[in-house]
């Protein structure tokens, strides 16, 4: 089985919004700010996602938190990079588009240099989960919420 992905960081207090940048829709790919909705449209649209996965930055300061997405919101409109394994300056796929984000503040997510995937996010020393969500069967979900870093 084949896994798929897609990786978006929130920008605001209450989690309603995220930034995100696609590649697969008809119009508005690229950089863009939407609502976070996840898991009413894993529900809703019956898309396919079997394992979700919430991540926090460690150790961040409020002003850290506020630089991120400000840089994130200045880069909304940016076409999305059709050639993941290659950089292109002002061209983003979603992991890429975190991470990229995250070294402009000394947050460092991708140890191997390489282009950064989901398990760069995952198994990052500067990440933790905060939750795991897993379908049971369709428009059904556990969803496990873990403790707060120590």
């Amino acid at each position: 089985r084949r896994t798929k992905g897609h990786a978006t960081i929130n920008i605001s207090e209450d989690g309603s919004k995220c930034v995100e940048c696609v590649g697969n829709q008809i119009n508005n790919n690229g950089v863009r700010i939407v609502d976070n909705d996840w898991i009413e449209t894993e529900v809703r649209y019956g898309n396919d996602a079997q394992t979700i996965i919430g991540l926090r930055i460690k150790n961040t300061t409020e002003e850290q938190r506020k630089e991120i997405c400000n840089n994130l919101e200045e880069l909304v409109g940016s076409q999305y990079n059709y050639l993941l394994i290659f950089y292109s300056r002002n061209k983003y796929y979603c992991t890429d588009l975190i991470s990229r984000v995250l070294r402009k503040s000394n947050i460092k997510i991708n140890y191997d240099s390489f282009y950064t995937t989901g398990n760069d996010l995952i198994v990052s020393n500067s990440t933790y989960i905060i939750f795991l969500c897993e379908r049971v069967k369709d428009g059904y979900f556990n969803i496990y919420y873990l403790s707060k870093e120590k």
